[in-house]
């Protein structure tokens, strides 16, 4: 091979490895789908210490979640018609009624989160927030922000430390 042949080969080597490592297997950004609450229980997904807080409806269906293994921030949606019964268990938490937006949403190059509803970024959306206890006192806790659009019954959550 002639030098004029390696530099474009070497070229398009590194900006694939480069592209990989935005969206590949080097991601921190990992996504997950659930067909319903039942699923994701049966994976151990829901609950305190997990990726997605404990305040999901039994009806809930199409959950989806996104989880930074680096920031252990974590954002999800799912589909719901149990308003009352999600308010109830918000409340249970000792949620309170707050100011939306919940938060701008999974963001990352080459990805598309476009399930993250647009209300989620709005003041408008109906928001709560509360507080998950650490799993041990060293550890940092958790501020979750969830969000409730009932006319398309869509909720979705954002965790943060």
């Amino acid at each position: 091979m002639s030098r004029r042949t390696i530099a474009p080969c070497l070229v398009l080597f590194l900006a694939l490895v480069i592209s990989t490592g935005c969206i590949g297997p080097f991601t921190e950004m990992f996504e997950k789908r659930y067909e319903n609450k039942k699923e994701a229980d049966a994976v151990g997904a829901i609950g305190w210490g997990h990726w997605i807080p404990a305040v999901i409806p039994g009806d809930a269906s199409d959950i989806r979640e996104v989880h930074d293994i680096d920031t252990n921030d974590t954002w999800g949606c799912f589909k719901t018609q149990d308003f009352k019964g999600l308010r109830v268990m918000l409340q249970k938490v000792d949620a309170q009624v707050v100011q939306g937006p919940i938060d701008p949403g999974p963001n990352e190059i080459f990805r598309n989160f476009s399930w993250w509803p647009s209300i989620m970024r709005s003041s408008s959306v109906e928001a709560w927030e509360f507080t998950e206890a650490p799993l041990a006192p060293a550890l940092s806790k958790f501020t979750v922000r969830a969000g409730i659009d009932e006319k398309p019954g869509t909720a979705c959550f954002y965790r943060t430390q």
